[in-house]
């Protein structure tokens, strides 16, 4: 949810939060030039607009027109999905011999106000995607949008990953009737067996979720941004027993992924409507979850991305959304110098690395 639980960042989810509708103008403007030479993209969506950015040369492609509110990126193979939280859908586009097409809209039979939120595909053929306002996870099936299954879990889900056969559910707590912090849930469902449970109640706001190579789950934990802070919580299965540890922050941690380098970085705002200065984003050593490190970045830093090139370049990227950029840092010897800066036509809101294989 992001800081919006406080009203603190002016961003597109909280009409989504209230329940509320609105209207957007998805038009791009116009036919992009969808010619590209790159396999590996950054997705970054913005409030209503798609770019892609090639990892290779910077060059930037788009803008594609989205739904409404779009909220998550999920890459399947050639194809790329975004989940678009007041549309109750899903903008598709493919990769194919160098050019990207927009195939369109993809109906996910979800009704009104249930917010589909977050998502990860499991295959090429399947889906699962978080549903913030009915507390349910939706097994979705591609390309058609089918939805064979949904699991009810805890109060407001938000993020989720996959482990072999196995989805692990972070649900904030957050009452979106009283408006009000609840305690958070982790839920694990096993997709084959179709077994749901609460397995942990990890603290005030649970949002985001992400699994290091160990298969060890990273959870930003965000506070209620006033009394309670932040926290990282990292948690390991082993021998059948669920080992934790948690570690508070000044700061509230919000989106975050693991970097093939075995680094998590996570973003935590630093948001102009509070007075501040500079973007934060945050990360630490998978190994030593204790060890935090700090990136000043632009303004508002609300989403990161990381890879690393053939080369064995390592990159990290910052959607800053009060500053209207992406980031690029390059990471070597311990620390991360700034690379470039992206300026596109929309706000950027969410982040995706898209690995293509088929560009001949």
């Amino acid at each position: 949810m992001s800081e919006l639980k406080a009203c603190t960042a002016p961003f597109t989810l909280l009409v989504l939060l209230l329940g509320l509708s609105a209207g957007c103008d998805n038009d791009p403007g116009g036919p992009p030039d969808s010619s590209v030479e790159g396999q590996a993209f950054l997705a970054v969506a913005g409030f209503t607009t798609l770019h892609l950015i090639d990892l290779e040369t910077g060059g930037i492609t788009g803008p594609y027109g989205l739904g409404n509110a779009p909220n998550w990126i999920v890459p399947v193979g050639n194809d790329l999905f975004v989940i678009n939280s007041l549309s109750n859908d899903l903008s598709r586009f493919r990769m194919q011999d160098g050019t990207i097409t927009d195939l369109g809209p993809v109906d996910i039979g979800l009704q009104q106000n249930r917010n589909p939120y977050a998502g990860v595909a499991v295959n090429d053929s399947t889906m699962y995607v978080t549903n913030l306002l009915e507390n349910s996870v939706s097994r979705v099936r591609l390309p058609d949008g089918e939805i064979s299954d949904t699991y009810f879990v805890g109060t407001a889900p938000e993020g989720l990953v996959y482990d072999s056969g196995i989805l692990y559910v972070v649900c904030t707590g957050y009452d979106f009737q009283r408006y009000e912090f609840g305690t958070g849930s982790l839920y694990r469902i096993d997709t084959l067996t179709d077994a749901v449970e609460s397995i942990l109640e990890p603290g005030t706001n649970p949002q985001f979720i992400a699994r290091d190579e160990p298969g060890r789950l990273h959870l930003s934990v965000s506070g209620n941004y006033d009394t309670i802070p932040g926290e990282f919580w990292r948690i390991t299965f082993v021998s059948g027993q669920t080992k934790t540890n948690r570690f508070p922050v000044s700061l509230h941690p919000g989106r975050l992924t693991v970097a093939p380098w075995e680094r998590v970085y996570v973003a935590a705002g630093g948001w102009a409507n509070q007075g501040s200065e500079e973007g934060v984003v945050m990360s630490y050593p998978t190994d030593s979850p204790g060890s935090v490190a700090t990136i000043s970045t632009g303004l508002g830093a609300i989403d990161v991305a990381a890879f690393q090139d053939p080369e064995g370049n390592r990159y990290v990227y910052a959607a800053c959304m009060d500053d209207a950029t992406v980031e690029a840092y390059h990471f070597t010897d311990g620390s991360h110098t700034l690379a470039e800066t992206f300026y596109l036509d929309d706000t950027p809101q969410v982040l995706a690395i898209w690995q293509v294989t088929d560009q001949d």
